[in-house]
């Protein structure tokens, strides 16, 4: 939890999670940022290493964001610089 308003998932955990085709998508908040890193760094995490490398799941994100764009109006770009890409999806249903 965040402040008691959110959550954080790492992206494959994400993408194991979530179809980009679910309507409406199953989060409890009223605003869902996807980060996706450029350039991911080289290093993996351990616990999901063995199923996908760091730039696959930054790939792999790209591309979920991308899919649920052509089923949901609700997606936008927070944020493009030269690192990162944040996505934001609104959903006033999730606020609890």
């Amino acid at each position: 939890m965040v402040l008691g308003r959110g959550f954080h998932l790492n992206g494959a955990d994400f993408l194991e999670q979530f179809d980009p085709s679910e309507s409406p998508l199953r989060i409890p908040t009223p605003h869902v940022f996807i980060a996706v890193e450029k350039t991911p760094h080289h290093f993996q995490i351990n616990n999901w290493s063995t199923r996908f490398d760091r730039s696959a799941v930054e790939e792999r994100l790209q591309t979920w964001c991308m899919v649920y764009g052509l089923t949901h109006r609700n997606i936008r770009v927070f944020l493009d610089d030269e690192n990162v890409r944040i996505y934001q999806i609104e959903r006033p249903e999730g606020r609890t």
